[in-house]
């Protein structure tokens, strides 16, 4: 349904032939953690208040932990082309964002100290109009050198220009004196 709606609001946009791109290959123990922590600390929490009962939620609290990380990595994905990147997400609830290249305003890398150690980085794409709670194109757990090569497409001047390689956020359009470099809002120069 979503490929014919897209087809009908953005002509000339084919979603139905996208090449989704899966995560990176070990995402799903970088999720799966998360989760198995989160459903420790719940047990913990319940053997607190009420008593040594509380660890008989542990194994199926854990179970649904392991179940819930597969399937929401097994159903993130993305795809770009030269006009278009496009994000689907969710499980239970499923979200797709599709953004033209041309309205994109501010790309961003982010690597946090986990993602670091697992040689993997999050992309981030701002855009005009996008409300707060909108589902965005928020792309977790890709690897470094696809999550580079990604921003290099979508940020670079001339969509597609290579960039220098920085994890941060970029700002389309500022003059190749200053950079690319994003300081509250304005270009800034790097060196500063």
């Amino acid at each position: 349904r979503v490929p014919q709606l897209v087809a009908e609001i953005l002509p000339g946009v084919v979603l139905g032939d996208a090449r989704w791109e899966p995560v990176h290959p070990r995402a799903f123990r970088r999720a799966v953690k998360r989760s198995v922590l989160v459903a420790v600390i719940v047990t913990l929490a319940m053997t607190v208040v009420i008593g040594w009962r509380g660890l008989a939620v542990s194994v199926p609290l854990v179970a649904w932990a392991v179940v819930t990380a597969r399937q929401h990595v097994r159903h993130l994905g993305w795809a770009a082309t030269g006009e278009w990147v496009a994000f689907r997400s969710g499980w239970l609830t499923r979200g797709q964002t599709l953004v033209k290249v041309n309205r994109v305003q501010a790309v961003s890398t982010l690597a946090s100290p986990l993602d670091r150690r697992s040689a993997m980085a999050r992309m981030r794409v701002d855009t005009a109009g996008a409300g707060e709670r909108s589902h965005r194109v928020d792309i977790p757990y890709l690897g470094v050198d696809v999550a580079e090569g990604l921003r290099q497409r979508l940020a670079g001047p001339d969509r597609g220009q290579v960039v220098a390689p920085q994890v941060g956020v970029h700002r389309i359009g500022c003059p190749p004196a200053l950079g690319d470099r994003l300081d509250h809002g304005r270009c800034a120069d790097p060196d500063v």
